[in-house]
């Protein structure tokens, strides 16, 4: 997926500075959702050690 994003991204950069704006954009959107992503399975890692009432 990397390699997608790291080829769009290039190929963006060539094209005008607007675009370049998108394209820095467009990855730290990218990057907030992945660590978002992985907020999910870390609670409930860490929410598994609590007894149930």
């Amino acid at each position: 997926m990397s390699i997608l994003v790291n080829s769009y991204l290039r190929v963006v950069m060539k094209t005008d500075p607007q675009s370049q704006t998108n394209a820095i954009s467009f990855g730290y959107e990218f990057l907030g959702v992945l660590i978002f992503s992985l907020t999910l399975p870390a609670t409930r890692i860490a929410v598994s050690g609590f007894d149930p009432v």
